[in-house]
C-alpha cells in the first residue's frame, strides 16, 4: 500500500511537472516525540530532538492555485526517554525521511497539508539497537503552514506512527518453541520550525 502511494505521487510530478510551477525550500526545526505502547513495558516519556529538510511544492493545475503536491525530504532525529528507577535514559534514532503529501491553502496567510512519512533510521544512541529495533518507520501526518506567501514560514506538524519500532520473536522460556512476533512502540511526533524559500517559480494571479 506504501509503494503504491509514494507511486502515485511520482507518477502524478512526471505527468505535471512540463506545465505546473514550483518552490523550492530548506526547512528546520524540532521534533517532540513520544512512545505509544499497546502492552505497556517500559516507562516512557517524551524528548526533544532535530529535523532539517529539503521541499519542493508542485502546483500542477493552473486553474486551482490553492492545490499543490510536495514533499519533503528529511533528516529525523526521533526517541524517547526511558525512566529508570533511579535514573533516566534517552533513545534516539537518526535517520532519513521521505514524505509525499497535498496541500490545500486554506486561508491567504495558512494552508494546511497531509500525506504519509516514511523514516529509514540509519543510526541510533543505543548498541545493538537495530537488533530489536525497526530500521523503517511509516507515519501519517497532518500539518498547518502559516505566512507560506513570504520567504520565511512557520509550520507545525503531527506526523502518527502506524508501523512498530519494536519487533522481535518472543520464546517460551521452558521450551525455547516460539511464541510468536513481538510488535509494539509507535512513535507520535509534533514537527515545528521555519521554511526558507530558496526560489520561487509560481506564477502570480
Amino acid at each position: 500500500m506504501e509503494k503504491r502511494i509514494v507511486l502515485f505521487f511520482l507518477l502524478l510530478t512526471f505527468f505535471t511537472t512540463n506545465t505546473c510551477f514550483a518552490q523550492f525550500g530548506l526547512m528546520a526545526g524540532l521534533n517532540y516525540n513520544n512512545l505509544r505502547q499497546q502492552t505497556p513495558r517500559i516507562d516512557a516519556g517524551p524528548v526533544l530532538n532535530f529535523h532539517l529538510g529539503l521541499n519542493y511544492t508542485w502546483y500542477p493545475i493552473e486553474k486551482l492555485p490553492d492545490f499543490s503536491i510536495r514533499t519533503d525530504l528529511l533528516l529525523n532525529n526521533k526517541g524517547y526517554r526511558q525512566n529508570l528507577p533511579d535514573d533516566q535514559r534517552q533513545v534516539s534514532f537518526n535517520g532519513l525521511g521521505f514524505a509525499p503529501m497535498i496541500r490545500y491553502q486554506l486561508l491567504q496567510k495558512m494552508g494546511v497539508h497531509t500525506g504519509l512519512e516514511l523514516n529509514y533510521f540509519f543510526d541510533s544512541n543505543t548498541i545493538g539497537a537495530f537488533e530489536v529495533f525497526n530500521t523503517y518507520e511509516s507515519a501519517v501526518f497532518l500539518g498547518v503552514d502559516i505566512l507560506n506567501h513570504r520567504n520565511v514560514s512557520f509550520y507545525i506538524r503531527g506526523a502518527f506512527g502506524i508501523s512498530p519500532l519494536l519487533e522481535y520473536v518472543e520464546f517460551d522460556p521452558i521450551d525455547a518453541s516460539i511464541k510468536g512476533v513481538f510488535s509494539d512502540f509507535y512513535s507520535t511526533t509534533v514537527l515545528f520550525g521555519l521554511q526558507f524559500f530558496i526560489n520561487d517559480g509560481k506564477k502570480q494571479h
